[in-house]
């Protein structure tokens, strides 16, 4: 059987959790900055609206390691099998091309996913309350 660990906070007064998460990694979260918990007490969720980021930030949202490894991992997996099980320059070449379109379209599916994300927050949070900082 396979467990996942999430990590979830919770309120030490009415034991309510949110904020669930499947690392505790640091990485730019797109969502509500604070909770209220049963308890009427507002905790601090991790998530940061799109409109309080800096420029940087939101080129590391859509720019992230999970993109790009994606995107390599596509486009340079496949010409090895190509080379090895069709033996020979040509296949690598055309299943290094296969590979990388399948890449962008698999990123495409994510940033448009993020890009809900995204719109989500500014419905939230309008952009014209908050200017980016730098």
């Amino acid at each position: 059987m396979i467990t996942v660990k999430v990590y979830y906070q919770k309120c030490p007064e009415c034991g309510q959790t949110w904020a669930a998460r499947l690392s505790e990694q640091e990485i730019v979260r797109i969502g509500k900055e604070v909770f209220i918990c049963k308890c009427n007490k507002e905790w601090p969720t991790g998530c940061t609206e799109w409109t309080h980021l800096n420029t940087g930030q939101r080129r590391d949202y859509f720019v992230s390691t999970a993109e790009i490894g994606v995107l390599l991992i596509c486009t340079f997996i496949p010409p090895l099998f190509g080379y090895f099980i069709s033996g020979g320059w040509h296949a690598a070449l055309r299943a290094g091309m296969w590979g990388f379109l399948v890449g962008v379209v698999f990123v495409s599916v994510l940033w448009a996913i993020k890009g809900c994300i995204v719109g989500l927050s500014l419905r939230r949070c309008p952009a014209e309350s908050f200017p980016p900082t730098r």
